[in-house]
């Protein structure tokens, strides 16, 4: 009779190693996240879309708690299905980004995008007309905090 790897102190109280679930705090997460961002971002440089989304899918995949890391790796993913033609997909992760980052503006330029290459016109103006809102509210901020 061979062996079992896995050993238990009773019957019943048994844990493989795949069924073992690691736990990281939010810093080991949003470390994690930012390596699978940046691997993306070098895929997406080398023009390997499918790569990059791959890489930014995992980054999301970890749930780390930083909305504006977050909102870069749904925005950097829609990038990446903006240059692949798949734009309902690069709508979906723009309004996630913007919902994540509401003062994002390369999310508000992807979301337009898309909408013009599904010829959704109308939703397209909504996205370019709130990026305007947001870029003018950038500049106010600039211009307030700008010394005298």
């Amino acid at each position: 009779m061979a062996r079992s790897p896995i050993t238990a102190s009773k019957e019943g109280d048994v844990t493989s190693a795949n069924e073992e679930t690691l736990q990281f705090d939010d810093d080991n997460l949003k470390a994690i996240a930012e390596v699978y961002k940046n691997e993306g971002n070098d895929e997406y440089k080398k023009s390997n879309f499918n790569n990059a989304i791959h890489y930014y899918t995992k980054g999301i995949k970890v749930n780390c708690k930083d909305e504006e890391l977050n909102a870069k790796l749904y925005s950097n993913r829609a990038a990446a299905n903006l240059n692949l033609g798949n734009y309902a997909e690069t709508l979906n992760d723009a309004k996630i980004a913007v919902d994540l980052q509401p003062s994002f503006l390369k999310a508000f330029w992807r979301g337009a995008s898309a909408c013009v290459h599904l010829e959704r016109f109308d939703e397209a103006i909504i996205w370019c007309d709130k990026g305007l809102a947001v870029s003018f509210n950038k500049v106010d901020e600039i211009i307030a905090n700008r010394p005298e």
